[in-house]
């Protein structure tokens, strides 16, 4: 039996939950599937956030259909951490990139206008070769981190579309990284009436032992 979904947070709208590696939010049976399996609330729940398959941390559903513009509307950012190849000149900046719409298969250039994308970025720790970014989105296009991320020459460590084969078959073998090393961290949502509410994950432990695995090898050089 899988293990079971953890929620972060939930009001009478909305809830947060920690989404694992390796599962899908959509097509069908994703994870609100087994959130329903698990919680019988969530059998009319819609996902209002998505988090690609191999992409970890907060995710928001809203309880029902009806709730998800509202929903969308009390979410006001979305931080992550990812780990890219490279060494940004500047600790903090931003892209605003347009980015072509991709088909279902992630991978096909749809005849559609490019979409307007906005995301910062703010270094949080260097090693040798690669560095740990805090990242935020002003938009929410299809694997917008981790194109921008490519675009500027960073790609996230572990990315099997947009990664370095290279830099990812290292840190296969030298941080037993499996995946691709992108956490989604922290939410800041408001309502109406309320103060801002900050909903957090810490790094799960194969992205931490990653960090920890780098940050020993940084203090024996």
């Amino acid at each position: 039996m899988p293990e079971a979904i953890k929620i972060v947070y939930e009001n009478d709208i909305l809830a947060v939950v920690e989404k694992p590696a390796g599962m899908v939010c959509q097509p069908a049976p994703g994870i609100v599937e087994l959130l329903a399996a698990q919680d019988s609330r969530f059998f009319h729940a819609v996902s209002v956030s998505r988090l690609d398959r191999d992409t970890s941390g907060l995710l928001t559903l809203a309880w029902r259909p009806d709730l998800h513009e509202q929903v969308e509307s009390s979410i006001l950012e979305k931080h992550y951490l990812a780990l890219v190849a490279g060494k940004p000149e500047q600790e903090s900046g931003s892209i605003c990139e347009r980015l072509p719409q991709l088909g279902d298969d992630n991978k096909t250039l749809l005849h559609l206008p490019s979409q307007y994308a906005r995301t910062d970025f703010e270094v949080l720790q260097r090693f040798r070769m690669l560095t740990l970014l805090k990242v935020s989105i002003h938009t929410g296009r299809k694997h917008q981190i981790r194109r921008h991320m490519a675009d500027l020459g960073w790609n996230i460590v572990g990315d099997p579309l947009y990664g370095r084969r290279n830099v990812n078959h290292r840190a296969a073998e030298e941080l037993k990284l499996e995946r691709q090393f992108l956490h989604a961290c922290e939410l800041k949502l408001a309502f109406r009436g309320e103060s801002v509410i900050s909903v957090k994950s810490d790094l799960p432990d194969d992205l931490s032992c990653a960090i920890g695995t780098l940050a020993l090898n940084a203090g024996n050089n």
